[in-house]
């Protein structure tokens, strides 16, 4: 696949796909958000840049997929590993924080074992904050996930430390 509009212009066909599997430059995307983090730390505002509509178009992508739940929960996970560690896009923390379908209570310290495992991975202070964010975001007390209500009680001490530390 080379065209993201071309695959989000029609839903009924629509398909899931990682991003490598994409033609897309990943360094523009990259570079688009360490520009955006750096002008937001300097100013608290960023101004335009030529690589932006890159980086909201593959999540305008990855969102209509999950809206339409053609991304499994495995899938998901590396999605978010990929889109977050790899390719640090801000955009696709804002637009699927609420994509809380693929947590459940049942799992939440493997969800939050996971996620927190990333940091190491993390090769820039613009991708520890966004996934600092994420799961901010994802594991704030009194969100709801697919099987209930999450609370901050649920996760193991350990876990609970460790989240409490993030912010």
């Amino acid at each position: 696949m080379n065209d993201i509009e071309e695959m989000t212009s029609y839903i009924a066909e629509l398909i899931f796909v990682f991003p490598y599997d994409i033609e897309i430059d990943r360094e523009k995307i990259v570079e688009y958000n360490r520009f955006k983090y750096a002008e937001f730390q300097k100013t608290s505002s960023f101004g335009e840049h030529p690589y932006e509509d890159l980086d909201l178009t593959l999540t305008d992508y990855y969102w209509i997929c999950s809206i339409n739940n053609i991304i499994s929960k495995n899938d998901f996970f590396t999605l978010v590993k990929i889109m977050i560690v790899e390719y640090e896009s801000e955009s696709f923390v804002s637009m699927l924080s609420d994509e809380s379908q693929y947590f459940s209570i049942k799992s939440c310290n493997e969800a939050f074992d996971f996620l927190y495992g990333l940091f190491p991975l993390c090769k820039s202070d613009n991708a520890r904050s966004n996934l600092r964010v994420y799961l901010e975001w994802i594991f704030e007390d009194g969100f709801k996930w697919s099987d209930g209500i999450f609370r901050i009680d649920m996760l193991n001490e350990k876990n609970k430390s460790l989240f409490l530390g993030l912010t």
